[in-house]
């Protein structure tokens, strides 16, 4: 889950809004011996939150 936690400051508030698996860029950055539980791997995304609309204006 990705949150806007600063609220107003550094550019507005914005929606919050989730990221799936599927969207991911999977990296093995060391292996391990075979074994489906071996082995570190990072995972990259680029997200781009929506701007809340103001109510009221």
């Amino acid at each position: 889950m990705l949150d806007d936690v600063d609220g107003e400051a550094n550019g507005g508030e914005f929606v919050s809004d989730t990221v799936r698996w599927s969207d991911m860029e999977e990296v093995k950055v060391k292996g391990g011996d075979g074994r489906w539980y071996e082995g570190e791997y990072e995972y990259t995304f680029e997200k781009r939150l929506r701007e809340k609309e103001k109510s009221g204006e």
